[in-house]
């Protein structure tokens, strides 16, 4: 037998009139609509039937004239069921008051008899041919909206399917479109950095071939010996413009692994202002570590990556200031290590904030037309901070005066607290506790120059 949900679909107050109308007009006591399953014939509506039968809904098989008619997939007239060689011990005679029965097939959506549609009488009656048409009649307008509400599923059902496919259309656009906008994003970062890769590149590599034009030109030892000067000069940013291209591209391919070792942070900042010493003393400013009496005394990470991010920003600041002082302050930011490079120099312009760490971008345009070095210091600095699972900032000091770099580096395994932005990506300088900021006390600090 097949599965009554075939007929779920339509409404049972549908169901009701078409019983109701079946038992008025052929004018008998009860008019059934079945579904029969396997074990149990499933009232769907009916009218007429002993209160018993119909508050239950249903009736074992042996009380089931119904399933004769699934079962040979035609009418069947029976004008006395008591006189009827399969039917006479049939529990719905008495048990529904069945004597006389006409029912007709009904079908689900694919034309498979499922149940019927059937009037009962409880007095032998012979069936008319009008009574036959009429119920046929009947039974042909459950299989139409049996038919109709099966379309109707299925049209949903694929109004769905579009509307999911349709979604997922709108969903690849919208990625395909992002990914348009990444790649139109990637050609034009890379056709800056060649663009700035070719200046960079060009600007020593014009000294050298100028050097050289005068050499062939100049018999003079005096001039011979500045040209020399001027080629070493040249050749030296040349090969320092190549080392940080590797550098920049070598830390971008996501192959490097940072190196997990112990170190103090007080050492490495003084090993770092170290290397930009003589820079330093030339321009006579003052150089100063100064440590917070909570920062850590020893961190793990990378020590020889932490210095170059520090050396870095040391040297970019010591080249931007004309006179007072260069710092290192090490302090504890949370569970992270805070290393903050401040100078008094000219300051970046909060415009400038994110730009500065682009390859080849100096922020304003006075700044780029004075300034020496590759154009990739900042940029190296923080693609290192973000290898070693960290951060670099631009924070803005308390007069707007000069510029602070914070690096924040976390331990191990952890993700660092990223700093509070102010306006245009400028970080809002932490207020220093009176531990580093009053007097010196608490402090360990070391002056050059």
């Amino acid at each position: 037998m097949l599965d009554p949900a075939a007929l779920s679909d339509v409404s049972g107050a549908e169901f009701d009139r078409l019983t109701r109308l079946a038992a008025t007009a052929l004018n008998t006591s009860a008019a059934l609509l079945t579904v029969v399953e396997p074990t149990r014939q499933v009232f769907l509506s009916q009218t007429g039937l002993p209160e018993f039968w119909a508050r239950r809904g249903s009736s074992p098989l042996s009380h089931s004239i119904c399933k004769h008619v699934v079962a040979r997939g035609e009418m069947l007239d029976v004008p006395d069921a008591r006189k009827h060689p399969a039917l006479r011990d049939n529990g719905a005679i008495e048990a529904m008051n069945a004597v006389a029965y006409l029912g007709t097939p009904v079908h689900d959506a694919e034309g498979r008899a499922i149940g019927a549609l059937c009037v009962i009488d409880g007095e032998p009656r012979k069936w008319s041919a009008q009574d036959r048409e009429t119920l046929s009649t009947l039974a042909a307008a459950v299989d139409t909206a049996v038919a109709l509400r099966a379309a109707l599923r299925r049209q949903t059902e694929e109004m769905d399917e579009l509307n999911r496919i349709n979604e997922s259309l709108s969903a690849q656009m919208a990625e395909l479109t992002m990914a348009r906008l990444s790649a139109e994003a990637a050609l034009t970062r890379q056709t800056r950095f060649i663009a700035g890769l070719s200046h960079e590149v060009r600007t020593p590599l014009n000294g050298v071939l100028g050097g050289l034009s005068l050499l062939e030109a100049s018999s003079d030892p005096g001039q011979t010996q500045r040209v020399h000067a001027m080629i070493r000069a040249s050749a030296n940013a040349l090969s320092d413009c190549v080392d940080d291209l590797v550098t920049y591209c070598r830390i971008g391919s996501g192959e490097e692994r940072p190196s997990l070792d112990a170190f103090a942070p007080a050492r490495v900042a003084r090993e770092a202002l170290s290397a930009i010493e003589a820079s330093a003393a030339a321009k006579g400013l003052s150089m100063s570590v100064a440590r917070a009496t909570d920062a850590p005394e020893s961190w793990v990470g990378d020590e020889r990556r932490v210095r170059g991010v520090l050396i870095n920003l040391l040297g970019n600041a010591v080249k931007y200031t004309e006179s007072g002082s260069v710092a290192v302050k090490i302090e504890r930011w949370g569970d992270a290590l805070a290393l903050r490079v401040v100078d008094t120099g000219r300051g970046v312009q909060p415009a400038h904030a994110d730009a500065i760490f682009e390859p080849f971008n100096r922020g304003d345009p006075e700044t780029a037309r004075t300034a020496s070095g590759s154009g990739l210091g900042l940029a190296i600095a923080r693609k290192t901070a973000e290898l070693l699972g960290g951060s670099l900032t631009l924070e803005r000091t308390a007069d707007a005066t000069g510029a602070s770099f914070l690096l924040l580096l976390p331990p191990p395994g952890a993700a660092v607290a990223r700093p509070s932005q102010g306006p245009a990506g400028v970080t809002a300088a932490r207020a220093e506790g009176a531990a580093s900021e009053g007097g010196g006390e608490g402090l360990s600090a070391r002056r050059t120059g």
